[in-house]
């Protein structure tokens, strides 16, 4: 199932929304042992009263496909990527029904072939689901979810040193001189080639004899579990070529470690940074064909404010 889930999602024509968050204090999803608990979810949108009065059998089955489209994004949201779902163990459903309704489970059969269109055999899994005198805010119905899913990884970023270390050089040396915009300038023939630029970057990053044209930036390595799998920069300011093209944050994943949501984790990783600088608006550029980082600054509150010469410009609130 690795790495095929984004594509499933883009051949059936779902784009995941932003997670919503919990409507009280309780948390959107609980990790235990392997197995997370997804909190009640119901679908998006104006549509509030009951099935049996307001709505039929059919919307009923749309309903739960929508609020089952609001739990992959809550999984989205905690877990980086789909493909860390290895099975759906089993989903709960609670339909605003009328007291002489009786469809109740093919209403939720809406969500039961939405997790079965996108996880296949893995997403077959046990139900249960009940009629409500009344649910929250009136709407038609409510799903919640157990899912057995990779632990989550403990991801960190680590400040560049003015030493690196040789899986770091190694992890550099993967990457090549860059790709879809994102320079490597840190590419280099030999270790000690290496060296020398990590101790220029980390002169840069304290502004101390920077070139024309240079500005301030922090080079910042992500570890997940321990393990070097991309790298970020974060510009401390802008000057007028990276307000065209640049922006604030780059980043690149190692070509070995692609497809498993770092993208995502890293820019999130980088955003936090960026707040503790104290710079309220971040500028992201990429190229326009670049569908999965147009996906990934978006699904962070990414808003395009311009597309020119073939790249996009996007504004992030921090």
């Amino acid at each position: 199932m690795a790495n095929l889930i984004s594509d499933r999602l883009d051949k059936l024509g779902i784009t995941l929304p932003a997670a919503s968050g919990p409507a009280a204090k309780y948390a959107n999803a609980v990790l235990v042992n392997g197995l997370l608990y997804v909190s009640g979810k119901g679908p998006s949108g104006p549509c509030r009263g009951k099935l049996g009065e307001e709505f039929t059998t059919e919307q009923g089955y749309e309903f739960a496909r929508q609020a089952g489209i609001e739990v992959l994004a809550v999984l989205q949201d905690v877990l980086g990527s789909l493909d860390k779902v290895k099975r759906v163990v089993k989903i709960q459903g609670f339909v605003n029904a009328t007291s002489d309704f009786d469809e109740h489970h093919m209403v939720l059969n809406g969500y039961s072939d939405l997790l079965l269109e996108v996880f296949g055999e893995n997403g077959n899994h046990a139900r249960s689901v009940l009629g409500a005198v009344s649910v929250r805010d009136n709407l038609p119905i409510i799903v919640d979810s157990i899912f057995q899913v990779d632990e989550l990884l403990q991801v960190e970023l680590r400040e560049l040193k003015p030493r690196g270390n040789r899986e770091i050089y190694e992890m550099i040396q993967e990457i090549g001189h860059g790709e879809n915009g994102f320079v490597n300038s840190l590419y280099s023939d030999d270790i000690d080639s290496f060296q020398r630029k990590l101790e220029w970057n980390h002169q840069t990053a304290a502004g101390i004899d920077l070139p024309e044209g240079y500005v301030p930036q922090t080079v910042y390595w992500m570890y997940a579990n321990g393990v070097p799998v991309g790298y970020g920069k974060l510009r401390h300011h802008l000057n007028a070529n990276l307000l065209e093209k640049g922006g604030h944050i780059g980043y690149i994943i190692r070509p070995s470690e692609r497809g498993k949501g770092y993208g995502k984790l890293i820019l999130q990783e980088l955003l936090k940074k960026a707040r503790e600088k104290q710079i309220p608006e971040v500028l992201l550029t990429c190229d326009m064909k670049n569908s999965t980082s147009r996906r990934v600054i978006e699904g962070l509150g990414g808003k395009l404010s311009d597309i020119s010469d073939g790249i996009c410009k996007y504004w992030i609130t921090v």
